[in-house]
């Protein structure tokens, strides 16, 4: 992984249908994303969590983002135990 900053590259929208899908048209496109690039919306309508389901998130009222990283230093197995960290990090941030 070489993200040194994590939102340098903010992506904002007003409404998506999902930011994730966002995120994977834009990884389709010929100019990559940087690495630790954030994709964000004030609200979006059709919102995915984990294993396909719903994410829903009333407007301006939630954080709705997706980040991009490549966790090469991680099996497939293990790269969900990043987006654990991350998830705690951003809920003790909160509180």
């Amino acid at each position: 992984m070489s993200a040194l900053f994590t939102g340098k590259n903010l992506v904002h929208f007003d409404r998506v249908s999902s930011t994730n899908n966002v995120l994977s048209e834009m990884l389709s496109n010929s100019k990559p994303l940087e690495e630790g690039s954030v994709i964000m919306a004030d609200e979006q309508s059709n919102g995915r969590g984990q294993q396909g389901a719903f994410w829903e998130a009333e407007p301006h009222k939630n954080i709705i983002l997706s980040l991009l990283y490549r966790p090469d230093f991680l099996t497939v197995e293990d790269q969900f135990y990043l987006s654990m960290a991350i998830s705690l990090g951003i809920s003790d941030f909160l509180e």
